[in-house]
């Protein structure tokens, strides 16, 4: 017998990636996938279909190649990396002739660095923090897909949040115990498991970063399971999250008693991206009961793009994210 939860999975151009898929659903799953088998992987197809909710995985963020080490101060790429751009650069700017000798570059200023969080009764999450000399700033908060990882979510964000403001990455409970943390999947049971790490990792990080952080109108970001079971915790506290992004998941909690309850809390903007049909369908309705409510929504759908939101969907969660926060003075 295969250990059933999935570590790994292929493109199509038949190159490995970083991916994690939740145990109970390895009968599930379509397209050529890896299965660890006694420390050996090994190639499989499952040709039997299954619905967008029978997924059951979460593609770890295949874009984000350099996973954060929160024991680390430093985050990795951070000295290196460019500040974040919603349009591909434009061709035809100046070039440097052979004859030139550029000045050296001044160092970039810091962006922020990763840190691990210690969450009572629960495993630690990854917390993205930036510097410390910026003033309040406000608080992003992820939750990860079955299978996935806050690591990887938390390094994806960190490239677009930069010193914008903190962004806390839930971990929800492990797949299984036989690898060391930070190496296996992770997923939430419900979402009554999801409100109560949430709860527990919010006042974890208050407590950490009193005087730095302004906790006060979050912003939350779920993929897959994160967002189907994240909308239905956010959509209860409209006053503390007001704003939200749901990622290929999350459009069918919305309907009319919950969209006008969470406008008459204080909700303000929903975003749904989606990279599959099923995911765009559910979306569709939510933006429509949202709208109908009074709060501003809005969703992307890039046919093809797949169960991630990197690759072709990735420019559209870019600019969903920053019409999200738009508006809201502490900056994101």
């Amino acid at each position: 017998m295969h250990d059933p939860a999935l570590t790994c999975t292929i493109l199509p151009s038949g190159r490995p990636i970083a991916m994690h898929r939740t145990a109970p659903d390895h009968d599930g799953a379509h397209g050529p996938v890896l299965v660890k088998r006694r420390r050996v992987c090994i190639t499989r197809t499952v040709s039997r279909p299954i619905t967008y909710f029978g997924l059951g995985m979460a593609a770890a963020v295949a874009c984000a190649t350099h996973p954060p080490n929160p024991t680390s101060s430093t985050p990795p790429n951070t000295t290196a990396r460019p500040a974040p751009s919603l349009h591909p650069a434009q061709p035809g700017g100046p070039r440097a002739t052979r004859s030139a000798e550029p000045a050296p570059p001044a160092p970039p200023p810091p962006e922020g660095a990763f840190d691990s969080l210690t969450v009572p009764g629960h495993d630690p999450a990854v917390v993205w923090v930036p510097p410390v000399d910026s003033g309040r700033r406000p608080l992003l908060v992820v939750a990860h897909g079955a299978g996935g990882s806050p690591d990887w979510h938390c390094d994806f964000w960190s490239r677009i949040v930069g010193p914008r403001g903190f962004i806390l990455c839930l971990r929800g409970r492990r797949t299984h115990y036989g690898v060391p943390l930070g190496q296996g999947g992770h997923y939430f049971p419900n979402h009554h498991y999801l409100r109560r790490v949430l709860s527990a990792s919010l006042d974890a990080i208050v407590q950490r970063h009193p005087s730095e952080l302004d906790e006060n109108r979050a912003v939350f970001v779920g993929f897959s399971q994160g967002a189907i079971m994240g909308a239905l915790v956010i959509a209860q506290q409209p006053a503390r999250f007001p704003r939200a992004l749901f990622i290929e998941g999350g459009g069918g909690e919305w309907d009319v008693p919950v969209s006008r309850s969470y406008f008459a809390g204080g909700g303000q903007r929903v975003g749904f991206a989606c990279g599959v049909g099923a995911c765009d369908q559910l979306a569709r309705r939510g933006v429509r009961h949202l709208t109908t409510a009074g709060v501003a929504a809005r969703r992307v759908y890039v046919a093809g793009a797949g169960h991630t939101y990197c690759g072709e969907l990735e420019p559209d969660v870019r600019s969903l994210f920053e019409w999200v926060v738009e508006g809201d003075p502490r900056g994101h």
